[in-house]
């Protein structure tokens, strides 16, 4: 028999939307300004994000691991096996929510919550009380299906309905119990949810912090034209970024509309372009920069990757974090090695701590300076004699032998 289609899961993403965008894996955290629910954990992603994305998941798997071990008292959750469609059905029969746990046979973190979160004793009697709860795999059948009707480009992605059909909301990334635990009280409840906000945003419209968390809410969900009509009126009302909105909305439109979920990058550059120009000092020009540098690169505009860094480092120049991260994506997408020099460089005098200074090390051995690698090393340890990464790579090196023209090319040295 075959299943009903997947429109009868009721969404407000059009059912035109097109497939995921498949890029190599890697890490996205979306920003720090969204209300708690489950949106800035640990998650993979088959759409193209920037390199501080995967230096805040190291940290975050860091922290994820911290946690106390769960309550394997139980079995675990009992997972429908009969398929989507089919737990639907099942989910409207009992009254109870439906519970879809998206994930891929590639990602970790969707892994480490089967192997911990999901046999929580308590979790799990939690879940299988008030849910029927269904795993999909996102790259095959009915799971790739609903990806792509539902714009999901990260995993795990968790759904929620109610039995009718309706989504509830979703969460993001890796989750240990006691956090699922919170996420299911506030779906249970419809707390801290899109419609939550949407309450809150009508009982404050004034407030443009509320308004901004319900567009990037709605933009990550895929409901792009509400969160652009949402994120346009932020704009518009702090038009020279005066509450720190303004720059923020910008970005969210940039990056999570555009660039991550409806992949006009032409709109995204145009958006990410505007926030550098207008606001360079504002937070939000970090990351637009690294954005930026990765839309000019998938173009093959090298001078303009470069100029959206120049620029980001001119709106705030004693800010040493700007040259670091402008340094890191001269790594990352194999632009000249000598402005990673010269911007590392820089950074090691606004800042006192190694990290420049283990940076520019690196920078040094892809260049094959291995004198030059060395010489960094040891400025790093000099500020931090017990730092293991700077010892390890200082012993590595102090017996290799110097080439004899070090090479100061335009890209990376493998």
């Amino acid at each position: 028999m075959t299943s009903a289609p997947f429109f009868k899961f009721t969404s407000s993403v059009p059912r035109s939307s097109p497939p995921a965008l498949i890029v190599p894996l890697a890490l996205i955290v979306p920003l720090a300004l969204i209300v708690p629910l489950a949106l800035t954990s640990l998650a993979c992603s088959t759409a193209p994000v920037g390199p501080r994305d995967v230096d805040d998941g190291v940290a975050q798997r860091r922290a994820a691991h911290a946690h106390a071990a769960p309550d394997r008292t139980a079995v675990g959750i009992r997972w429908f096996e009969g398929g989507l469609d089919a737990a639907r059905e099942e989910a409207r029969s009992q009254g109870k929510s439906l519970f879809v746990f998206v994930s891929t046979v590639w990602c970790g973190p969707c892994k480490r919550m089967k192997e911990s979160a999901f046999l929580d004793g308590a979790l799990a009697r939690r879940v299988n009380d008030a849910f029927v709860p269904v795993m999909v795999d996102g790259d095959v059948g009915e799971g790739k299906a609903l990806c792509e009707s539902l714009r999901i480009n990260s995993y795990p992605t968790m759904l929620f309905f109610e039995p009718r059909g309706i989504e509830i909301d979703r969460a993001f990334g890796f989750h240990d119990a006691a956090q699922m635990q919170r996420v299911i009280a506030d779906m249970l409840a419809d707390r801290n949810t899109v419609a939550d906000l949407r309450r809150r945003v009508e009982a404050t419209p004034a407030s443009l912090a509320l308004r901004q968390s319900l567009g990037l809410r709605l933009a990550l969900r895929g409901d792009t034209a509400e969160a652009e009509k949402e994120l346009e009126m932020v704009i518009r009302a702090d038009p020279e970024n005066a509450q720190g909105q303004a720059a923020q909305a910008m970005f969210t439109m940039g990056r999570y509309v555009h660039f991550l979920k409806t992949r006009d990058f032409d709109a995204a550059i145009l958006h990410l372009g505007q926030l550098l120009s207008r606001f360079p000092a504002s937070a939000p020009a970090r990351e637009a920069a690294i954005d930026l540098v990765r839309l000019r690169m998938m173009r093959g505009q090298r001078d303009l990757a470069i100029a959206a860094l120049e620029a980001m480092i001119a709106g705030q120049p004693a800010e040493a974090q700007r040259y670091v991260d402008a340094a890191q994506a001269v790594r990352q997408h194999g632009l000249p090695l000598g402005r990673a020099v010269e911007w590392l460089t820089h950074a090691a005098t606004l800042r006192g701590d190694a990290v420049p200074l283990f940076l520019l090390g690196q920078v040094h051995e892809q260049q094959n300076d291995i004198p030059a690698a060395i010489a960094a090393y040891r400025k790093a340890l000099e500020r931090a004699p017990n730092d293991g990464a700077s010892k390890q790579a200082l012993g590595r090196l102090e017996g290799a032998t110097p080439p004899k023209t070090p090479v100061r090319g335009s890209g990376t040295v493998l």
